[in-house]
């Protein structure tokens, strides 16, 4: 992959209200982002998603510094365009850790598999993903989180990224 190819984060596209995090579709590391995936050039949650066009495989991941000793939950802004094909029953996770050399937690996101039209967040309310950044020996309190899917390598189309939320609980 070609540095040229790769869709680098925007620091600039995530907000931060609160002590929570919102971030756009540019907020995210894409790999072949340029070649494989529209991303709008606002910065701000609520414009336009990014849109895939054809993928083997999902890699879509950011990051944020957070206070030591609090808990994140974890969500993402979804949806599928109505010609989406290659989704159903393909098995995506969300897998976050503490600095880079962190142990990972992860989820599997199985709405999508049902590949649903409109905008969701997953994982929701009702079944979180929350990650706890201990209070003591951390020298990286940042989150490292995204969403993946690397196993099934058939082809895919039509995902779209409207966000994600990094909100402490």
């Amino acid at each position: 992959m070609g540095e040229s190819d790769h869709h680098q984060a925007d620091s600039n596209a995530i907000e931060k209200v609160d002590g929570n995090f919102l971030l756009a579709p540019r907020a995210f590391d894409i790999p072949w982002g340029k070649d494989y995936w529209r991303i709008p050039p606002e910065t701000k949650v609520g414009e336009p998603a990014a849109q895939s066009s054809s993928l083997k495989w999902i890699e879509l991941s950011s990051s944020v510094t957070v206070v030591p000793g609090k808990k994140y939950r974890i969500s993402f802004r979804l949806g599928f365009e109505p010609d989406a094909y290659g989704y159903e029953g393909t098995p995506v996770f969300l897998m976050a850790k503490i600095g880079k050399t962190g142990r990972h937690s992860w989820k599997r996101l199985k709405k999508l598999e049902k590949v649903p039209r409109g905008p969701i967040d997953t994982p929701d309310d009702n079944d979180p993903f929350e990650i706890e950044v201990p209070s003591s020996e951390v020298s990286d309190p940042t989150i490292h989180f995204g969403i993946y899917e690397t196993c099934a390598w058939n082809s895919k189309k039509g995902l779209l990224l409207y966000s994600a939320s990094v909100k402490e609980v």
